[in-house]
């Protein structure tokens, strides 16, 4: 996984407008090889109790297929929160046992970027299998010990402790691996 890559891209966001436009933040996520499947990534508003709404659009063939509202508290930062956002979005967006390329670009005006111009980012699922048979988590592949402990989901993948409340508080209640329902 191009873990640097979302970081780089993350970067590249203008620090002053991350925090002055942040409710008008969209980040656009495209398979290289079906431009016609996006995910879009918008943060709407923040809460009265600081957490932030933010929707998740997913388009195919530029025709919106599916939208869920989630809410995220942008405790450990903005950047840090962003980069679980996109590292999920592209996680989900990748078949299992693939890798794939995808196009991301950003703007805070609503309109589409021209995505081929767009920073690129492989995503490998190819190689997840082995990290879990190596005992480490297979979200965020750190292995596991005294701190890291290990969850078994209801399919028998493991996951770390953090990464599986990480996955609770977006509202996502299934397996990163297999997408079967974890609990």
């Amino acid at each position: 996984m191009d873990l640097d890559k979302i970081d780089e891209f993350i970067n590249s966001i203008n620090e002053i407008d991350l925090k002055n436009k942040l409710s008008k933040l969209n980040i656009f996520i495209s398979k290289k090889n079906n431009l016609g499947y996006q995910k879009i990534i918008s943060i709407i508003k923040k809460n009265d109790n600081n957490l932030y709404s933010i929707r998740i659009t997913e388009t195919k063939n530029f025709k919106v297929y599916n939208s869920k509202k989630l809410e995220y508290s942008l405790f450990g930062g903005v950047k840090c929160v962003l980069h679980a956002i996109i590292k999920e979005q592209l996680i989900h967006m990748t078949d299992s046992n693939k890798k794939d390329l995808f196009y991301i670009n950003y703007n805070f005006d609503y309109q589409i970027p021209d995505l081929t111009e767009s920073e690129i980012i492989s995503i490998d699922k190819t190689n997840i299998i082995e990290k879990h048979n190596h005992n480490a988590c297979i979200v965020c592949y750190e292995h596991y010990n005294n701190k890291k402990i290990e969850y078994t989901l209801k399919c028998n993948h493991s996951i770390c402790r953090d990464c599986f409340f990480k996955i609770i508080v977006t509202g996502s209640f299934r397996c990163p691996l297999c997408r079967q329902i974890m609990i």
